[in-house]
Protein backbone atom coordinates (compact mmCIF):
# COMPACT_ATOMS: atom_id res chain seq x y z
CA UNK A 1 0.00 0.00 0.00
CA UNK A 2 1.18 3.50 -0.87
CA UNK A 3 1.81 6.14 1.86
CA UNK A 4 -0.27 9.33 1.62
CA UNK A 5 1.81 11.48 3.97
CA UNK A 6 4.26 14.12 2.65
CA UNK A 7 4.42 16.04 -0.62
CA UNK A 8 4.64 14.80 -4.15
CA UNK A 9 7.38 16.02 -6.48
CA UNK A 10 4.85 18.06 -8.50
CA UNK A 11 3.61 19.84 -5.39
CA UNK A 12 7.18 20.61 -4.35
CA UNK A 13 8.07 22.02 -7.79
CA UNK A 14 4.91 24.14 -7.84
CA UNK A 15 5.75 25.56 -4.40
CA UNK A 16 9.28 26.42 -5.59
CA UNK A 17 7.94 28.20 -8.68
CA UNK A 18 5.52 30.26 -6.57
CA UNK A 19 8.31 31.14 -4.12
CA UNK A 20 10.65 32.16 -6.98
CA UNK A 21 8.02 34.47 -8.49
CA UNK A 22 7.47 36.10 -5.08
CA UNK A 23 11.22 36.48 -4.51
CA UNK A 24 11.72 38.12 -7.93
CA UNK A 25 8.91 40.55 -7.17
CA UNK A 26 10.47 41.45 -3.83
CA UNK A 27 13.90 41.98 -5.44
CA UNK A 28 12.36 44.23 -8.09
CA UNK A 29 10.62 46.28 -5.41
CA UNK A 30 13.86 46.66 -3.45
CA UNK A 31 15.74 47.78 -6.57
CA UNK A 32 13.06 50.39 -7.33
CA UNK A 33 13.18 51.66 -3.73
CA UNK A 34 16.98 51.94 -3.84
CA UNK A 35 16.89 53.95 -7.10
CA UNK A 36 14.21 56.26 -5.70
CA UNK A 37 16.16 56.83 -2.49
CA UNK A 38 19.36 57.54 -4.41
CA UNK A 39 17.59 60.01 -6.70
CA UNK A 40 16.15 61.78 -3.65
CA UNK A 41 19.58 61.98 -2.05
CA UNK A 42 21.08 63.57 -5.17
CA UNK A 43 18.19 66.05 -5.41
CA UNK A 44 18.62 66.98 -1.72
CA UNK A 45 22.34 67.58 -2.21
CA UNK A 46 21.60 69.72 -5.28
CA UNK A 47 19.05 71.77 -3.30
CA UNK A 48 21.68 72.35 -0.59
CA UNK A 49 24.12 73.53 -3.27
CA UNK A 50 21.55 76.08 -4.47
CA UNK A 51 21.02 77.30 -0.91
CA UNK A 52 24.78 77.59 -0.37
CA UNK A 53 25.28 79.45 -3.65
CA UNK A 54 22.42 81.81 -2.85
CA UNK A 55 23.86 82.41 0.61
CA UNK A 56 27.29 83.15 -0.86
CA UNK A 57 25.74 85.94 -2.94
CA UNK A 58 23.10 87.31 -0.56
CA UNK A 59 25.37 87.62 2.50
CA UNK A 60 27.80 90.10 0.87
CA UNK A 61 24.87 91.94 -0.75
CA UNK A 62 23.26 92.37 2.68
CA UNK A 63 26.52 93.91 3.93
CA UNK A 64 26.43 96.53 1.19
CA UNK A 65 28.87 94.98 -1.29
CA UNK A 66 28.22 96.49 -4.76
CA UNK A 67 26.50 94.28 -7.33
CA UNK A 68 29.59 94.20 -9.54
CA UNK A 69 31.71 92.77 -6.69
CA UNK A 70 29.40 89.89 -5.75
CA UNK A 71 30.91 86.39 -6.12
CA UNK A 72 29.65 83.87 -8.66
CA UNK A 73 30.40 80.56 -6.92
CA UNK A 74 30.80 77.15 -8.51
CA UNK A 75 30.12 74.37 -6.03
CA UNK A 76 30.41 70.58 -6.00
CA UNK A 77 28.48 68.10 -3.87
CA UNK A 78 29.74 64.88 -2.27
CA UNK A 79 28.06 62.53 -4.75
CA UNK A 80 28.85 64.17 -8.08
CA UNK A 81 26.41 67.08 -7.90
CA UNK A 82 27.57 70.43 -9.28
CA UNK A 83 26.16 73.97 -9.23
CA UNK A 84 27.40 76.80 -11.42
CA UNK A 85 26.11 80.32 -10.77
CA UNK A 86 25.97 83.07 -13.39
CA UNK A 87 25.26 86.63 -12.22
CA UNK A 88 23.54 89.07 -14.59
CA UNK A 89 23.07 92.74 -13.65
CA UNK A 90 19.43 93.78 -13.44
CA UNK A 91 17.61 96.90 -12.26
CA UNK A 92 18.09 97.11 -8.48
CA UNK A 93 20.20 93.97 -8.15
CA UNK A 94 21.47 90.89 -9.92
CA UNK A 95 19.77 87.86 -11.39
CA UNK A 96 21.31 84.52 -10.45
CA UNK A 97 21.07 81.63 -12.85
CA UNK A 98 22.12 78.46 -11.04
CA UNK A 99 22.72 75.45 -13.26
CA UNK A 100 22.54 72.16 -11.37
CA UNK A 101 23.86 68.86 -12.65
CA UNK A 102 23.45 65.66 -10.68
CA UNK A 103 23.27 61.90 -11.32
CA UNK A 104 19.82 60.50 -12.10
CA UNK A 105 18.37 57.09 -13.03
CA UNK A 106 19.42 57.29 -16.65
CA UNK A 107 22.39 59.65 -16.96
CA UNK A 108 22.73 63.16 -15.61
CA UNK A 109 19.86 65.48 -14.73
CA UNK A 110 20.17 69.23 -15.30
CA UNK A 111 17.96 71.73 -13.46
CA UNK A 112 17.93 75.51 -13.60
CA UNK A 113 17.10 77.81 -10.70
CA UNK A 114 16.52 81.55 -11.17
CA UNK A 115 16.88 83.97 -8.25
CA UNK A 116 17.08 87.72 -7.76
CA UNK A 117 19.24 89.49 -5.17
CA UNK A 118 18.89 93.17 -4.36
CA UNK A 119 22.17 95.07 -4.21
CA UNK A 120 23.55 98.54 -4.95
Amino acid sequence: MRSTSGFSLVELLLALVIFAIGALGAIGTLAWAFRSTTAGTHAAHAARLVATALGAVTAPAALGVPCAALPAPSLAGPLGEAATVTLTPAAGGVTLLTLLRYPAHHGVRTDTVWSFVRCH
